[in-house]
């Protein structure tokens, strides 16, 4: 279930098409990054502990991680492994939605700050 405020101050958990489907609804001017991530991936560890810091630094971006092991989600983002992190942009910002396959530490930093400072 996603939280009713504008821009949550938390990593949002998906679990569901219709949970994307909420967030994309309420993202219409900010882009959504999803961490791809799994409980015995150790880096994938990593990276979740760096998103649940990012809704209090980015303003401009909403950060959201799926379970690969408990969500069909992976099947609509057509995500093959952990590690990954997929962009959503906001419909008619004319980008296309990336994906970013064995992200690191430093990556996902990188990508996140470009984002939010493109919004």
């Amino acid at each position: 279930m996603l939280p009713n405020t504008d821009k949550p101050k938390e990593l949002l958990k998906l679990d569901t098409d219709e949970d994307l489907k909420k967030l994309k609804e309420r993202c219409t001017d900010k882009p959504i990054v999803i961490l791809c991530w799994a409980e015995w991936d150790e880096t994938s560890q990593n990276l979740k502990q760096m998103m649940e810091e990012m809704p209090k630094v980015y303003q401009s971006v909403f950060v959201a991680y799926i379970d690969c092991d408990e969500s069909d989600l992976v099947d609509t983002l057509n995500v093959d492994t952990v590690q990954t992190v997929v962009i959503l942009h906001p419909d008619g910002s004319m980008r296309k939605t990336e994906k970013i396959e064995g992200i690191k530490p430093e990556k996902l930093t990188e990508v996140v700050d470009r984002e939010n400072a493109f919004y």
